[in-house]
């Protein structure tokens, strides 16, 4: 099983390989976030399942999600478990609205890891609604990894704290992550990296 540890702390030391710059799309940055996702899951050896519908995934589904896509799971081995391995959803507009969706779906999904990427001006908001959520989906099982990224329109592309918040199936917090927001000149591109990646359980 792969730890919330691990993939924060992977992600943060990948995300320099991903050459990211301020003018690119959005819709460019998510696709090579979710590559990171997707390269180390196959490479652990999962099947890696990409925009599946929810009712196809979870039985009963919520019938207000049952058409809403899950970006990304790691498919369990057949027999082995009920559950999938992890669950991602990747969301960069700051609008908590947005952001509430895609824990209500990952809140949806049995897996043993959800991992939600957002970008918010205020962490807070994002641990209330998780936990608000956790409390609603009463049997909601598995870890969720919120990776809680500062940068929000113009601000935050090169400084700010990278943030990771590991809470169990209770909603009480299980490990802490950071991450320094930096970016370095290649040629005429600002490239956006995280240094000094830490991670401290609670």
């Amino acid at each position: 099983m792969v730890l919330a540890r691990e993939i924060f702390l992977g992600f943060s030391r990948y995300y320099n390989s991903l050459n990211i710059i301020h003018s690119e799309s959005l819709s460019t940055h998510t696709s090579r976030l979710l590559y990171y996702f997707d390269e180390l899951g196959r490479m652990l050896g999962y099947r890696i399942v990409c925009e599946k519908t929810l009712s196809n995934l979870v039985s009963p589904c919520p019938r207000n999600l049952e058409k809403k896509k899950v970006d990304m799971i790691w498919d369990w081995e057949k027999g082995k478990t009920q559950k999938y391995e992890l669950a991602v959803e990747s969301q960069q507009n700051p609008s908590i609205n947005l952001i509430k969706g895609d824990m209500a779906k990952l809140a949806n999904v049995p897996a043993k890891l959800k991992v939600l990427y957002c970008a918010a001006e205020d962490h807070n908001k994002i641990l209330a609604a998780i936990r608000s959520l956790r409390s609603k989906y009463a049997d909601d099982q598995g870890d969720f990894l919120a990776i809680i990224d500062p940068w929000v329109g113009s601000f935050g592309f090169s400084e700010g704290i990278l943030q990771g918040i590991l809470l169990d199936d209770q909603g009480q917090m299980k490990g802490e992550g950071t991450a320094k927001v930096s970016e370095i000149i290649d040629g005429r591109h600002n490239i956006r990296i995280f240094l000094n990646a830490k991670w401290k359980y609670t």
